[in-house]
């Protein structure tokens, strides 16, 4: 694993456009141990190189980490389980999505499965469901 630490951080290091990176004042990965390790991972190569490179570990990955966590709980689970039972039921049916559709103003329904993953599709859909949920009512 060493091997491939050394050969990513020459990779990353030997970029000359459209970064300089001698320039580098931070770098950021997830907590894979062969990114973020302080011995041997492609950080601590890059901070050997350029000390100003400051390592932080990911916000976005920090997040997607503390939200799988709170999935844990059956509530967020049924939610969010409503929440796209609400758009299947509508894209799942032409009559029904027609009748959204002459109630509601842009005529649209996020379309698409929600994943553990795929947590901004799941933000569009609440965000969705607020805003039309008078029209989502006078379509039941």
């Amino acid at each position: 694993s060493s091997g491939i630490n050394a050969e990513l951080a020459t990779v990353i290091l030997e970029v000359d456009e459209p970064f300089d990176t001698r320039k580098m004042c931070g770098q950021s990965y997830d907590g894979a141990s062969c990114m973020s390790g302080e011995k041997d991972g492609v950080q601590a190569r890059i901070q050997a190189e350029h000390p100003r490179a400051v390592f932080t570990h990911s916000l976005k990955h920090r997040l997607n980490l503390a939200v799988q966590d709170s999935m844990d709980s059956l509530k967020v689970v049924e939610f969010f389980s409503e929440c796209s039972h609400i758009e299947s039921y509508f894209v799942g049916s032409p009559k029904r999505m027609e009748v959204y559709e002459r109630h509601s103003t842009d005529g649209t329904m996020p379309i698409g499965s929600t994943s553990a993953t795929r947590w901004m599709h799941r933000g569009r859909l609440i965000r969705h469901i607020l805003n039309t949920s008078e029209v989502l009512i006078e379509s039941f």
